[in-house]
């Protein structure tokens, strides 16, 4: 039986893709047994349930006739100092100290980046280009990142700060053990979005902004 140079080399090539095939599930298989622990649904505590009832105060006195009434009038210079207010307000409500807050442009920022928060800085970015747009949609999801970013911030203080006591004992364990294990989303998106640190921030941010 005669085997052909072609047939070597097709073989060769299903053999190595079917190695990294292989590899690839059993990374994302112990990825998932790693993280399965802290990707859980959130589920909303007393403290959660105030503060989002705060968020929507806030939100009411901003935003009384809806996001898109507010913004489609303003520069984007208007609306980043209005972010800037909204964060200010927001400190006490989740607790934290914002102050660092920068608008970045897409090339600085990252395509597709809304914003992000900071722990090393304590700080938030925004992306300003996104913030510019006349696009309903995306203006609800700037607005959207400022309630998930400050999230991300209390989470943050919950687990590294002592006398901060918010939440409850399980709730700070599993943030502690997904800052430690956090999983970007270019690792694997889906797990990215399952953890807990985002789970909770979006689902804080959505119900905060409900109705909105």
């Amino acid at each position: 039986m005669i085997i052909t140079t072609e047939l070597l080399v097709i073989g060769g090539y299903l053999a190595y893709e079917g190695v990294v095939w292989g590899v690839g599930q059993w990374k994302h298989w112990k990825l998932g047994k790693k993280t399965k622990e802290f990707r859980v649904k959130p589920e909303l505590t007393e403290d959660d349930h105030i503060l989002i009832e705060k968020c929507r105060e806030i939100m009411k006195s901003n935003f009384p006739l809806g996001i898109e009434d507010r913004l489609k009038v303003m520069t984007p210079t208007e609306r980043a100092d209005l972010f800037q207010k909204l964060i200010l307000e927001l400190n006490s409500v989740y607790g934290v100290n914002i102050t660092n807050i920068a608008f970045l442009h897409t090339d600085e920022i990252g395509s597709g980046t809304y914003g992000y928060y900071l722990r090393e800085t304590h700080s938030i970015r925004f992306n300003f280009d996104l913030l510019s747009l006349d696009d309903p949609a995306i203006l609800r999801e700037m607005v959207d990142t400022i309630f998930h970013e400050m999230r991300h911030a209390l989470q943050y203080k919950a687990v590294s700060d002592s006398s901060c006591n918010y939440g409850t004992d399980e709730q700070r364990y599993l943030w502690a053990l997904n800052f430690l294990n956090y999983i970007p989303g270019y690792v694997d998106f889906a797990y990215y979005q399952q953890q807990i640190l985002e789970a909770d921030a979006r689902q804080i941010a959505e119900l905060s902004m409900k109705g909105f």
